[in-house]
């Protein structure tokens, strides 16, 4: 399955390389992504988990389909080491608990390739950061280690320089000054907005 995998890989990826006819349509391709380096993108986002589960959080050893709603935004604040994006994400997530909604902000920093600035439509991404708690259930930690992997498409510039996205990932975290862990696999879509 892994071969398999690879060689379609390989051909999207060789398929994705432009063609050149001459030695100065390369020198202007490579000149105007030079100029076109390190763009900056904001994206708002909206998911929902497709599947998650909750150990040793609330009342019962283990819980399923917590999580109500999700928003974020992600910012690419620099790239990084030229091939990928170095991302800023901020989310809310709000959860169903024992009947009881709890409320939590996350802060995640992380890396994605291949960079925005290479146009490839697809890519791939992992996140870590603190999450904090604004609403908890009782003798629970309020903060949170959040950690996050995903794989996306991304439509850019469909009206000037607005576009969309489609994600799906795991979006995990576990409880700093308690027992207590959540794993989740989401579905994300969103606007994308790159400057």
């Amino acid at each position: 399955m892994k071969k398999w995998l690879l060689i379609i890989y390989g051909i999207i990826s060789f398929s994705a390389l432009p063609v050149f006819g001459s030695e100065a349509e390369a020198r202007g391709y490579f000149s105007d992504r030079a100029a076109n380096f390190n763009q900056r993108y904001l994206n708002f986002y909206l998911y929902n988990a497709i599947k998650d589960t909750a150990y040793s959080w609330g009342k019962e050893n283990s819980s399923h389909q917590l999580l109500k709603w999700s928003v974020g935004i992600s910012y690419k604040w620099a790239n990084f080491k030229r091939f990928g994006d170095s991302i800023f994400k901020v989310k809310v997530s709000s959860f169903n608990i024992n009947k009881k909604e709890v409320l939590k902000n996350s802060f995640l920093v992380g890396v994605s390739f291949p960079d925005i600035d290479s146009g490839f439509p697809f890519y791939f991404g992992v996140s870590i950061g603190p999450g904090f708690f604004l609403s908890q259930l009782p003798s629970e930690s309020i903060l949170s280690l959040d950690y996050q992997g995903y794989l996306g498409f991304r439509f850019l510039n469909i009206y000037n320089t607005m576009g969309a996205f489609l994600e799906w990932g795991f979006d995990n975290h576990f409880l700093l000054l308690s027992s207590g862990q959540y794993n989740s696999v989401y579905l994300a879509v969103g606007l994308s907005f790159v400057f």
